[in-house]
């Protein structure tokens, strides 16, 4: 016994690593006759908690069906792969019918490595480790679960096909999934200090003590009530006493959230059965969202989607999510996506190219978002607010505010339920921006859909009618949806927001009457349209046949130039920070925001730890 210890220093030590599929273990290279020494393994603790990020929309790469890949005859099914942005542009650059095509939620799917959920409609052969090389075969270890297997080394050495890179393993846990040039930094920060929170049991790593421990949450924004308590040692300590992979669940955005919803909730029950029958305990996952993802987050938790609860997701940090919407997906319907406006340039050519693949002009945008229901969940419900779509004249005065505000008992109890933070006094009434603005009919110069512009790859024939009523349909379902999930977050609901006026969004949408007779014109819900160019530019006649111009005016109010913080982001409900500096999109690379998901998984799981001991009595 004693020469064991003294020749334990000497000997091969190994830690226990991941494998694909989840399970713990090591590769060992077997050492020459000549070598006494042994191999030592450390074992896990035996407990692990799975942090699974979901991306906001056109986060998660998507392939299309065979039948549809032929149809475009294509060589490949790829639909959207927002980690190759030059090769999609010139995949998807396309009259406005082969964008709809190509983003047809209904010949979809999301690209999940070597697997498909329809084996006779999708080609999962497709999906190798070539087409998920956005992980690049190049990713850096991250000690101590993402490690490549050793390889035996040597002239007569035999390559061990069981052996897996970091970057395969990384795959396996879905951040191929997923935009990783923009979330590749926040996935692979989670899964370095999550795991490495402490040198053995009570020192703590230097990558929490210097930025982190005993820092007050202020440190990376506002609290919006009282603050937390900022991240202790002690925290740290009992972050260690398991691992927490992080995974990465992509998402078909182009559908409903809430059909998602049934879907990923699937995969995160499965995920947690894994886990237990290799022998974990798991005692449940923590979900981390990015902006729409944020719905589906919500979504998971709701009886009627996917009816997870608090004892299989412990906790939901929400980043930049549009609570009640934004009203910047109804200027993008009328008017295409914004170009570069931001300060970032790796986000300006993002924007920049983003706008080409999904549309310059409104006639471009609607073939997509029209027949998205996923889309249409972001436009602003009636929990955003009235008179957000305004008119006003040249000299700043508003001539019209849409939709109107209620009156009486009805406005007060929503008043009064918005300020307290309460939930709404029964279900959400019959949507006002879904009567007033979204199903006007074309000739309403204000209304959200041209019909001319829904199906121009003739999916219904050639019948515009009936095309329309397929988006009316869509745009209720939509407002439905919101109606069911607006009093649901989950109680251990964390979240940050970015309210900056650098970096205004569309909290209100303006047109400006920038020519003609506008006293002379009549009330705006008169004016007859007669002309739209897609680009933010309107023609209309009012009283006395006066014609008028009008202009979509930039956005003005502080956000994070796509979702308002006042009228949308301000609303979760939870332990909330408030943010500056970053760019919507882009918003996961800031290390502020960052900094706000660590403290927040690290408070969740402490919370779930303290109270494991009575739930297992």
């Amino acid at each position: 016994m004693n020469d064991d210890n003294q020749n334990a220093s000497a000997d091969h030590h190994r830690q226990a690593t991941q494998n694909i599929g989840g399970s713990a273990g090591t590769t060992a290279i077997t050492t020459p006759e000549e070598d006494p020494r042994r191999i030592r393994l450390t074992l896990p603790t035996g407990k692990v908690l799975p942090i699974i990020f979901l991306p906001g929309i056109m986060g998660s790469h998507l392939r299309m069906s065979r039948a549809r890949q032929e149809k475009l005859k294509r060589d490949d099914n790829i639909a959207w792969r927002p980690d190759y942005m030059f090769e999609t542009v010139g995949r998807v650059v396309h009259d406005p019918d082969v964008r709809q095509l190509n983003f047809d939620p209904d010949e979809t799917e999301v690209e999940v490595y070597e697997w498909t959920s329809d084996g006779e409609r999708f080609d999962p052969k497709q999906a190798n480790d070539k087409r998920h090389d956005n992980v690049p075969d190049t990713l850096d270890d991250i000690p101590p679960l993402l490690m490549a297997d050793p390889e035996p080394e040597g002239l007569h050495a035999a390559k061990n096909p069981a052996t897996a890179s970091a970057a395969q393993k990384a795959r396996w846990r879905g951040w191929s999934e997923v935009m990783f040039g923009t979330y590749g930094t926040l996935l692979k920060q989670l899964e370095a200090r999550l795991n490495n929170a402490t040198h053995g049991s009570e020192q703590i790593n230097a990558i929490w003590d210097f930025r982190y421990v005993d820092k007050a949450v202020d440190t990376w924004g506002r609290p919006a009530g009282a603050p937390p308590p900022p991240v202790t040692a002690d925290d740290l300590k009992a972050l260690a006493s398991g691992w927490c992979p992080v995974h990465a669940m992509g998402y078909n955005w182009l559908q409903s959230n809430g059909k998602q919803a049934k879907k990923i909730a699937k995969r995160i029950r499965a995920l947690i059965r894994r886990y237990k029958d290799l022998g974990f305990e798991c005692p449940g996952v923590i979900l981390v969202t990015h902006s729409m993802a944020g719905l589906l987050g919500r979504a998971l938790m709701h009886k009627d989607y996917g009816n997870l609860t608090a004892n299989e997701v412990l906790g939901i940090v929400h980043g930049v999510m549009p609570t009640h919407g934004a009203a910047a997906t109804y200027k993008r319907m009328r008017a295409g996506f914004e170009g570069a406006s931001g300060i970032n340039p790796l986000s300006r050519l993002k924007e920049s190219i983003i706008q080409q693949v999904l549309g310059e002009t409104g006639k471009e945008v609607t073939a997509v978002l029209a027949n998205a229901p996923g889309a249409l969940e972001l436009l602003p419900n009636d929990l955003y607010g009235y008179g957000w779509l305004q008119v006003r004249d040249r000299d700043g005065n508003t001539l019209l505010k849409l939709p109107r505000e209620p009156f009486g008992e009805e406005y007060a109890a929503i008043q009064s339920a918005r300020k307290h933070g309460r939930p709404l006094p029964g279900p959400l009434k019959p949507n006002k921006s879904l009567e007033g603005i979204y199903t006007q009919p074309a000739e309403a110069w204000w209304r959200l859909i041209n019909p001319d512009w829904i199906d121009p790859a003739k999916k219904y024939e050639g019948d515009k009618e009936r095309a329309l009523e397929a988006v009316t349909k869509r745009l209720e379902n939509a407002m439905k949806f919101h109606g069911a999930i607006q009093d649901t977050f989950h109680p251990c609901t964390y979240a940050h927001y970015g309210d900056d006026s650098r970096h205004a969004a569309y909290g209100n949408v303006v047109w400006e009457v920038v020519a003609g007779d506008v006293a002379r014109a009549g009330d705006p819900l008169g004016w007859t349209l007669l002309e739209d160019d897609g680009e933010g530019r309107l023609k209309v006649r009012g009283e006395q046949g006066v014609v008028l111009t009008l202009r979509l005016q930039p956005p003005a109010e502080a956000g994070d130039q796509t979702v308002p913080a006042a009228r949308s982001a301000a609303w979760v409900r939870g332990t909330v920070l408030v943010q500056t500096g970053y760019e919507h999109q882009s918003s996961y690379e800031d290390w502020d925001a960052i900094a706000a998901t660590l403290h927040s998984i690290v408070k969740i799981a402490v919370a779930q730890a303290a109270q494991q001991p009575e739930s297992s009595s």
